[in-house]
């Protein structure tokens, strides 16, 4: 089985687990440097956590066709004139 978490910050997502028989870890790429078949990765866990209530960024997984990609965006600090802390301009959001 396949876990994917969000629990621990790493500085990009990261895939741990069982690959040929082997323990290994390794450093998984966003989506404008491809994509990834789910069967490449039959059992373990990929963190997606890379720190955006701290700072850094909001990783998003991307599941269609058997097939993930990985997109990310850069935290914000909610716009100053949002009223109610919530920040509804898109174009601040994504410079």
């Amino acid at each position: 089985k396949l876990l994917i978490v969000g629990h621990t910050p790493l500085a990009c997502p990261c895939y741990q687990g069982i690959l040929d028989g082997e323990r290994k870890a390794c450093r998984l790429e966003y989506a404008e440097k491809g994509q990834y078949e789910l069967s490449q990765f039959p059992t373990g866990c990929i963190d997606i956590d890379t720190g955006c209530t701290f700072g850094y960024w909001l990783t998003a997984m991307v599941i269609e066709d058997g097939k993930f990609r990985l997109h990310r965006v850069k935290h914000h600090e909610p716009a100053p004139d949002a009223d109610d802390g919530t920040d509804t301009d898109d174009e601040y959001m994504f410079e």
